[in-house]
């Protein structure tokens, strides 16, 4: 080895030392993203589950971004089926099929059938318009025309809008059936204004909004509404709510706010009202607020009218789960509440489960020990009673019948003082013994007693466990999905390690 080499060992000793931190820590960085995906994606079934679509997509994709991941996209393309959105539903299952991660081939195959499902329920609508413009449907901007493509919109009625800087904006209710094609053209008229944008909130979800008679979409509107300046009527209308308006006056490019809080109809007939109750997975307090109102605790069933509804389920110590539900008049609609506890709550509980068992077990080895003890000691004090018994009786009849202590033998007085010895001796002995079988009795009925105590607390002792259906490592190493999609919603039951 050349002195050159030797110099520059101890440089490349430094830089390799250098390197190990940096390795160390990017280790666990990779670590904490796969933790946190894995619980992502554990909250993300588990509000599934729960009817909370919007936040189970929330968690998946972020499961996603931290860990891509096959069986992650799966699930992101079924809760897309589950939101009524076949459009990215079909593109999402379509990137399934090209990613070259594992997937079970039964798996594989249904991502085919449901693409091909969600595809039937996909109409293409070409939009025309006499100038470049936006092009929004129910209020989301989707593409900007001249369109070098027809657009690929979920199957319904839409409300398709065309908006331009310098012209008036033109809306247009279409029916597009699934496979079919739709064509608009929309003549945009001049204008020397700036169109102005109003945020419209309502907590009640599936109202329709009109704007000066005319349909803009549905709430929760997702984006603010582009109108004309001017003074403009915001109108809410929903069957079994009594219609609402508000009036906003305008200028060039400004932006606005219109706030409704919709009043229930109570001369709606009552073929348009229908009962929500909560089927609850655990007993508790749970607290329900509805289309924004707080309803207090639940006690039983709510009688709504029928449509769509932002249901709150909330309980001390636990996360709050939120979802949209349809009421129906048909039947009672029941929301499964199965409240995920916070960290806190469900380490407080364990910690209170294993306290429970500790003084379980305690009370039983305890009670094993002091019984068993007590027997074994009653048991030998018994054994030993017999014979000192014996010892006794002899004793005594020395006494007696002119033996060795009879005094009208006129005994000596060592003799008479050996003889009082040996029965005072005797005496203490089945005394000592019979106090020692006692004892060991009443032992042994405190150990039988401890274990006794100890199986009931066992018996009754919480399950540290209780919680592991939330708990990310609790799931199986494979998928197992239960699946039905359609407008009406899916279904999905996974088992799975992510």
């Amino acid at each position: 080895m050349t002195s050159t080499a030797l110099r520059a060992l101890p440089i490349l000793f430094c830089l390799v030392l250098g390197s190990l931190p940096a390795r160390a820590a990017e280790g666990d960085l990779q670590d904490a993203k796969r933790s946190e995906a894995r619980d992502r994606f554990s909250r993300g079934l588990h509000l599934f589950e729960n009817g909370d679509n919007g936040g189970a997509l929330a968690e998946f994709k972020r499961a996603y971004e931290l860990v891509p991941n096959r069986l992650a996209l799966y699930n992101i393309a079924l809760v897309y089926v589950a939101l009524d959105k076949p459009v990215e539903a079909a593109l999402t299952m379509e990137r399934v099929l090209v990613d070259s991660g594992p997937l079970k081939p039964d798996y594989i195959a249904r991502a085919h059938a449901v693409r091909d499902e969600q595809t039937l329920r996909i109409g293409l609508l070409d939009v025309k318009a006499n100038v470049a413009a936006a092009i929004e449907i129910d209020g989301i901007k989707i593409g900007d025309a001249p369109l070098a493509a027809p657009l690929r919109v979920a199957a319904g009625t839409r409300v398709v809008g065309v908006l331009a800087s310098g012209f008036l904006p033109i809306r247009k209710e279409i029916a597009i059936a699934g496979g079919a094609k739709a064509e608009l053209t929309f003549e945009l008229q001049p204008s020397e204004t700036h169109l102005a944008h109003v945020e419209v909130r309502c907590p009640l979800p599936g109202s329709d909004i009109l704007v000066d008679g005319t349909l803009v979409g549905k709430t929760p509107l997702p984006a603010s509404v582009t109108v004309n300046p001017g003074v403009r009527v915001f109108e809410l209308r929903r069957v079994g709510y009594l219609s609402a308006h508000k009036e906003i006056a305008l200028s060039d490019g400004a932006r606005g706010e219109v706030t409704f809080d919709p009043e229930e109809d109570a001369r709606a007939e009552s073929g348009v009202r229908g009962r929500l109750g909560l089927l609850l997975v655990e007993e508790g307090e749970v607290f329900l607020t509805i289309d924004g109102r707080a309803r207090g605790e639940y006690r039983q069933p709510i009688e709504l009218p029928v449509g769509s509804h932002d249901v709150k389920l909330e309980r001390a110590g636990f996360e709050p789960l939120q979802r949209t539900i349809q009421v129906s008049s048909q039947s009672e609609m029941l929301v499964r509440a199965d409240l995920r506890p916070t960290p806190e709550t469900q380490s407080v509980y364990v910690a209170h489960a294993r306290a429970y068992r500790t003084w379980a077990y305690a009370a039983l080895i305890t009670g094993a020990v002091i019984g068993g003890s007590g027997a074994g000691l009653a048991l030998w004090g018994n054994s030993k009673l017999s014979s000192a018994q014996d010892t006794l009786t002899g004793v005594q009849n020395d006494f007696t019948n002119r033996r060795k202590c009879d005094a009208t033998t006129g005994p000596s007085l060592a003799v008479l003082n050996q003889c009082n010895s040996d029965l005072a001796n005797a005496q203490s002995d089945v005394t000592k013994y019979r106090n020692l079988r006692t004892g060991g009795i009443v032992g042994a009925s405190v150990g039988v007693a401890a274990i006794t105590v100890g199986v009931i607390l066992l018996v009754r002792s919480p399950d540290p466990g209780h919680y592991d259906r939330f708990n990310p490592k609790s799931f199986a190493s494979t998928l197992m999905p239960v699946f039905s999609g359609g407008p009406d919603g899916a279904s999905l039951g996974l088992l799975g390690r992510f």
